[in-house]
This record gives C-alpha cells, structure tokens and sequence, in this order.
C-alpha cells in the first residue's frame, strides 16, 4: 500500500474518532490510541497547532502524515 493510501486511512480513522472534525486535540488524541496524555503530548510536540483558549487543536491530516512517518522510521530502524 503506497503512502498517500495509508495516510488517507489514518487520516480517515482519526476523523470518524472526533465526529468528521478536522483537528483533534491532545485528550482526543489519547482517548483514540489508548496511551495516556502524557505520552500523546510526547508524540504531537513536532506538529503546530490552534489555541482554543486552553486547548490546543491539532489538524488531523499533520497528525496522520506524523503517525506514517513514525511507523514507518521505526520499522526501517528494526530492520537495519
């Protein structure tokens, strides 16, 4: 499956988990990976986001592309 496919996935999975929105914040985040906040605050540091008074939205499709390229680094590292 080529990139642009797998993004389109993710990117689609994660808006169904925010009711077709198109940015999640860092409790959304969590909630849809099942880690805690902590560790999604970890994973969404690289992506620029929204303020929304205290909350900050991240768009879904920064999120998507970010999540590809981490699976993808980290199976690239397993194999060497």
């Amino acid at each position: 499956m080529k990139k642009e496919e797998q993004v389109k996935i993710l990117k689609s999975d994660l808006q169904q988990a925010v009711d077709g929105k198109l940015c999640m914040n860092v409790t959304q985040f969590a909630n849809a990976f099942g880690v805690s906040r902590e560790r999604a605050v970890q994973v969404l540091h690289p992506l620029k986001y929204l303020c929304n008074g205290r909350e900050k939205l991240f768009l879904i499709s920064e999120i998507a592309n970010l999540i590809y390229h981490n699976l993808q680094s980290n199976v690239l590292g397993a194999v060497n």
